[in-house]
This record gives structure tokens, C-alpha cells and sequence, in this order.
């Protein structure tokens, strides 16, 4: 419908394009009432109702940062290399509405094709408003692994190329057939090059990335018997950032990741000799600092004797942020168990986390957080009547030892230094 109003029937008065539309009334009510039977199975049988909607001020900033980070990029054929942040994305959205304007103001029509190409971008990343999964602390997360260009980038380019310039500038009424020729086989050539440029740029750009992440795997495999020695406690983080990027990025969490190099890799109980991979693929002594300790296990505790052990472990952290976090959970199980942590805050629950294994028995672990904000943590198990219950909780960040065990710092998720500070006593 959005292509026959705004694109086909972009030159024709508004009351002919409305004429238009009820001459297909029938049609339109037919698939209106099918889309609407389709979207109340959705929501009755797939989605999960367990988490809160994003509140409208979250869903506009995903759909700004989705805008300026990836639309707009993806539009001129150049990827950036990182999120460009709050102020230049506003930026970039006033330089959009300006150009836009003129645009439209320029030629009757072409107000069309941009009011189209907006259109992708506020229905496809407006429908976040009704989806549990986005929320304050996952706006980045979720408008990375939504960048799909079939659905967005592919439309608004078909739109924009509808847009055209006054005559007068081109002088098409004056120029001859061939010169008019060669002229859009210029400008398609200068297309062309630009293309070719931009991707070369953009390759040469993946390609450094690909060469150092290559350099790190090296490492990592070259330091095997360091991390995955059983006296050692490896702090699992993130891989080098090439390896495994948007939503296959958990993918590339060490105790997940390392396994490919070491058959039957998982990182042990928690002792006192603990290391970790830093950015380089480096293994570095390491050890953790107490964000909060002695966490309040609201329900899961072993010593809860009115009901039996549901498996379900909650933790009332209070408002925490930073990242990387870890649980560090004393917990017993009757089985090895997949536990599924989840994040809430102000009052809305994460759910997306990659999963951890826990070994049965009575044993102290570490369990990543992905998330960054979070008041409260629960750890669900994947399978049923497992037994679990815990026993102790502290969260915990992982610190780089350096200068013989004097002075620690702070690592990101890919084990990169940052501040320095004095390591716990």
C-alpha cells in the first residue's frame, strides 16, 4: 500500500490517491483482518509474555541509534566502525530533516519517496514498542543484531531513487539525446566507482580486523595448556571482537568459544590461581573484585524447607552498573544443569543471556552477565528437576593483575586494561 501511494501514485493530489485506495477497499480489509489473525497467534502462542514492553522514550532512542548508526551508513555504502553516540546521531538526524525538506520542496513528488523511506525505518524498528526483549540497557544490542539491509537499507534505497531534481538544473529540455546519454552513463560510471572505492575501504577495514583476530586465535591456541589446565580458573570473556560479532557475539564467549580448541573445555570451580585472556589472546593472572557481597538469594536457597528445590535461583543485587559482572554462585545440584541467567531493572526483565553449565554437586562458580544495569539477577535452569539450590552470591568484576600482584585493572569484555587501581586484600 505504502508503495502505491507514496512511490506509483506519487505525482497525483492527495484526495485521488485516497479514491484510489477505496476502489481496493476489500482486498485491503481481507488482509488487514488476516494480519491482525496472524499477530493475535503470534502473540498467544510464540511471544513471551513474562517481560515488560519498552516504554515509547526507549523505543525512540533504539530507532535513533538504529538511524544513525547503521541506516544511514548502510545508505552511503560506509559501515562505521563503532556507534557514533547521542549527540552525533542527532546531529545526523537534523542534517537528514534539512536535506529531506529541501529535497521534498525542490520537485512536486518527491515528499513521496522520503516519507517512504522514513516509513521503513518507523515500522520496522518502531514494532520494538511491543517486543519484551528491548529495554534501556539493550538498545545497542538489539538495534546491532537487527540490521538486516533486505528490510530497511533495500526500500529506502528504492524510494530514494525515485527522487528528482528541477529541469532547469540539468537542462534536459536543451541537451541533445546523446550528450543526455552520455551523461547518465557518466553518472552511473561515478556510481560505480564510488562503489568500488567505498567496499575496497570497507574490506581493507574488515580485513585488518580479520588479520588481528587471526592473531589472537593463534595465541589463544598457543596458550592451551595455560587456561585449560585444571588447577587454573580461567574468568571467561569475549573474544576478539572479528571472531563473532551481533547476535552470534555470545557465541564468542570463552567458556563457549574455547571448546573448538580444547574438545570438552568448561571452566572449573573457583580457586585461587585465576587467569584471564586479554585482548591480545594473552593469558594474564587475574583475580575478581566484590561489586556487592553476600547477596540476599530471595528464593532458590538450599535452606528453604517449605517447598521442593524449584531450580530457580533469584538474587536481590540492588541497583548495580558495569561490565563485565559475574555471579559468583556457591550452589548444589543433583545434575549438571544449562542455567539461563536473566537481568531486571526498573522492573523489566532481560531474558536473552547465553546459557552457563553447572556441574552437579556442591561446588562455587562464575557465571558471566552480559548486561550492565540490573537490580536483581535470576538463574533458570533449561531443564527441569535438576535440584538446584544455592548456597552463597556475590557479584564480582574481573581485574588484570600486573606490577607482581601490587596493582590491577580494569578490563573491558574483551580483556582491553583500563584503569589502574589496588587489587583486593
Amino acid at each position: 500500500m505504502l508503495v502505491d501511494v507514496l512511490l506509483l501514485w506519487r505525482h497525483l493530489p492527495w484526495r485521488s490517491r485516497v479514491s484510489e485506495l477505496w476502489q481496493q477497499r476489500v482486498p485491503l480489509a481481507v488482509l488487514a483482518v488476516l494480519a491482525a489473525g496472524i499477530a493475535a497467534a503470534l502473540r498467544a502462542f510464540v511471544v513471551d509474555d513474562a517481560g515488560a514492553t519498552p516504554s515509547w522514550w526507549v523505543t525512540a532512542r533504539a530507532m535513533l541509534s538504529a538511524s544513525g548508526n547503521y541506516v544511514l551508513p548502510a545508505l552511503v555504502n560506509q559501515p562505521l566502525e563503532e556507534p557514533a553516540g547521542t549527540a552525533r546521531e542527532l546531529v545526523a538526524l537534523g542534517a537528514v530533516l534539512v536535506v529531506g525538506t529541501a529535497l521534498a520542496r525542490l520537485v512536486p513528488g518527491n515528499a513521496g519517496p522520503l516519507l517512504f523511506a522514513a516509513a521503513t525505518v518507523l515500522l520496522y524498528y518502531g514494532f520494538l514498542k511491543f517486543s519484551t526483549l528491548l529495554s534501556e540497557e539493550s538498545i545497542t544490542r538489539n538495534v546491532e543484531r537487527l540490521q538486516y539491509a533486505v528490510y530497511v537499507t533495500v526500500p529506502a534505497t528504492i524510494a530514494l531513487v525515485h527522487l528528482r531534481v528541477p529541469g532547469r538544473w540539468t537542462g534536459a529540455r536543451q541537451v541533445p539525446h546523446r550528450a543526455a546519454v552520455a551523461l547518465r552513463t557518466a553518472g552511473c560510471l561515478v556510481l560505480a566507482a564510488y562503489l568500488v572505492a567505498s567496499n575496497a575501504a570497507y574490506l581493507d577495514r574488515r580485513w585488518d580486523d580479520t588479520a588481528r583476530a587471526r592473531a589472537y586465535l593463534d595465541a589463544v591456541r598457543a596458550a592451551a595448556p595455560e587456561w585449560s589446565d585444571p588447577d587454573v580458573t580461567l574468568l571467561p570473556l569475549l573474544a576478539h571482537p572479528a571472531m563473532a560479532t551481533n547476535w552470534s557475539r555470545p557465541l564468542g564467549r570463552h567458556d563457549r568459544m574455547l571448546d573448538l580448541i580444547v574438545p570438552g573445555f568448561a571452566p572449573g570451580d573457583v580457586g585461587p590461581r585465576m587467569v584471564l585472556i586479554d585482548h591480545r589472546g594473552t593469558v594474564r593472572p587475574a583475580t575478581v573484585q566484590t561489586v556487592v557481597g553476600d547477596v540476599e538469594i530471595s528464593r532458590g536457597a538450599c535452606d528453604e524447607r517449605s517447598a521442593p528445590r524449584s531450580g530457580r535461583i533469584v538474587l536481590d543485587t540492588g541497583g548495580i552498573e558495569g561490565s563485565p559482572l559475574f555471579v559468583l554462585l556457591k550452589y548444589d545440584a543433583e545434575e549438571d544443569v544449562l542455567v539461563r541467567p536473566g537481568t531486571r531493572w526498573a522492573g523489566h526483565w532481560s531474558r536473552d543471556e547465553p546459557p552457563s553449565e553447572l556441574r552437579a554437586g556442591t561446588r562455587t562458580r562464575l557465571i558471566p552477565l552480559d548486561q550492565g544495569l540490573m537490580d536483581a539477577v535470576e538463574l533458570v535452569p533449561l531443564t527441569p528437576g535438576t535440584g538446584l539450590c544455592g548456597t552463597e552470591a556475590a557479584i564480582v568484576r574481573p581485574l588484570l593483575v600486573v606490577d607482581d600482584g601490587n596493582r590491577c585493572r580494569v578490563v573491558d569484555r574483551h580483556g582491553r586494561p583500563g584503569q589502574s587501581l589496588d587489587c583486593p586484600g
